[in-house]
């Protein structure tokens, strides 16, 4: 009896998520898979802000992103240029680099860098 009120509760569960996020499945799956994006999350913190996904794909949250440019411009020896829009250009003299950004889930942000030689 109590077996078969476990498996009815466990049903019911399944069926209320599924249905929480089939109804919103365009935010959950906004950038494909959220299993790698829901990971990164997990691990920012308060003294590591921000997290890298991929090797050009960094997340944060919502917010002062100035710890952000600090870590492009003392760990990757790159200085700021300017902003174009909701980019931010960033140089080493030889290559610029395009910083876009992305809002994910209302509360994050997922950074693209995008490297170009200079001609």
């Amino acid at each position: 009896n109590i077996v078969k009120k476990l498996i009815l509760i466990t049903i019911a569960f399944t069926c209320i998520g599924s249905f929480i996020i089939y109804h919103n499945k365009d935010i959950v799956f906004q950038k494909g898979n959220p299993i790698p994006y829901l990971i990164a999350i997990s691990k920012i913190k308060k003294e590591k802000p921000y997290v890298k996904l991929d090797k050009n794909i960094l997340i944060s949250k919502n917010g002062d992103v100035s710890y952000l440019f600090k870590h492009f411009e003392n760990d990757m020896g790159i200085k700021f240029k300017e902003q174009m829009g909701s980019g931010y250009i960033f140089s080493d003299g030889n290559k610029d680099y395009l910083l876009t950004s992305e809002i994910y889930l209302k509360k994050y942000i997922v950074w693209s860098i995008h490297e170009e030689d200079k001609y």
